[in-house]
């Protein structure tokens, strides 16, 4: 299956795919698709965040989102069904880019090596974590 596309076309379209197009849902979502790959589908997806917010070890996929999301919209005034509406497709948005660049020529090593970077600059790590 081609989840690249499927999660297009769910951003496009929820609707059509049972969703309401809020965040949990978007969420809940993913996370069944993840459950249907058992597991291997977002492997990678945590640390690619926590890399791209520079923060949020201790935070889940889901969370380390909606950190990245409110700070790209710190300070807007929106109607909440306009913040569910950008909370989904930024989620969706997040994820392709994600799924784009883990499927390039050594895609996981690479998200993996810059997690690992970014682990090696924190103050708290200590690289015998990982034995």
């Amino acid at each position: 299956m081609n989840y690249r596309e499927l999660f297009q076309s769910v951003r496009r379209r929820p609707i059509l795919h049972g969703l309401d197009a809020t965040y949990k849902a978007g969420v809940a979502f993913i996370l069944g698709c993840d459950a249907g790959t058992s597991g291997i589908l977002l492997s990678g997806f945590r640390e690619w965040l926590i890399v791209r917010l520079n923060d949020g070890n201790n935070l889940s996929w889901p969370g380390l989102v909606l950190q990245i999301i409110s700070v790209e919209f710190v300070g807007q005034n929106e109607e909440q069904s306009d913040v569910e509406a950008q909370r989904f497709d930024r989620l969706f948005r997040l994820l392709d880019e994600f799924l784009e660049q883990r499927d390039e020529r050594d895609g996981m090593a690479r998200i993996y090596s810059h997690y690992i970077e970014w682990l090696n600059d924190q103050s708290w790590f200590c690289p015998e974590m990982l034995k």
